[in-house]
């Protein structure tokens, strides 16, 4: 598959998780993890998942009160509802299964494959662009934070350590994030200039591979749509 077709495939997967109904929901998480379990991708995609997974519940945690319907329980004069119950698993099936498709996207593909897959997809070009250079930048900043952590912990300081009190290491914290900022923004200044002196402008670089959508890629489209709408009519 090229990139693009991986894109427009994961794009066409998230819309249809996202109006799914409960039961079609349980039927493509079924589905996503045989997938992740064949492409050997499952504790890839659970690393990913369990990243935002405090956020997560946090957001579902609030849905079964704040939905009409009947009562099952009542927790500090909060009534939590049957449809509240529903909706907040609703919710947190069509993010992790989101989340699954996006992960199973880029786990076999690199930066310089998503960025030449949305050149095909022609999304405007200034958003490829930003994503390119975030892609690299991101790297600059793991450098800048791993050579903060080295110079502490060649100081004696450890953020892992007990002995350490949480108040110091809340300073040391505070601290080491403002000190990233501060280069963040040199960075970016010196990068900005070194582009403006060579003359970067729209159309320097051209990220189109060429390769849009063969027929191959048409039919796996063309099945996952199809997949799709199927089990929207039928579940």
């Amino acid at each position: 598959m090229t990139p693009a077709a991986r894109i427009l495939t994961s794009v066409i997967a998230i819309v249809g998780i996202v109006v799914a109904s409960l039961r079609a929901l349980l039927l493509i998480g079924l589905i996503l993890t045989l997938l992740t379990l064949a492409m050997r991708a499952f504790r890839y995609t659970v690393r990913r998942i369990l990243v935002v997974l405090p956020l997560l519940i946090m957001l579902v945690a609030v849905h079964p009160f704040t939905h009409e319907g009947r009562e099952i329980m009542s927790l500090f004069g909060l009534s939590m509802t049957d449809e509240g119950v529903l909706a907040a698993l609703r919710l947190f099936l069509r993010i992790v299964l989101s989340l699954t498709v996006a992960s199973l996207l880029l786990y076999r593909m690199d930066e310089a494959g998503l960025i030449r897959g949305l050149a095909d997809l022609r999304v405007p070009y200034e958003i490829v662009m930003i994503i390119a250079l975030m892609t690299r930048y991101i790297r600059l900043l793991r450098g800048e934070l791993h050579t903060m952590i080295m110079a502490q912990k060649a100081r004696c300081f450890d953020l892992r350590d007990r002995r350490i009190p949480l108040r110091r290491k809340a300073e040391v914290l505070a601290s080491t994030i403002g000190m990233l900022f501060v280069r963040t923004s040199e960075r970016a200044e010196h990068i900005y200039m070194g582009m403006i002196s060579r003359g970067f402008g729209r159309g320097s670089i051209s990220y189109r591979s060429g390769n849009f959508l063969n027929s191959c890629d048409l039919i796996l489209i063309g099945l996952t749509l199809a997949f799709f709408i199927l089990i929207d009519l039928i579940l």
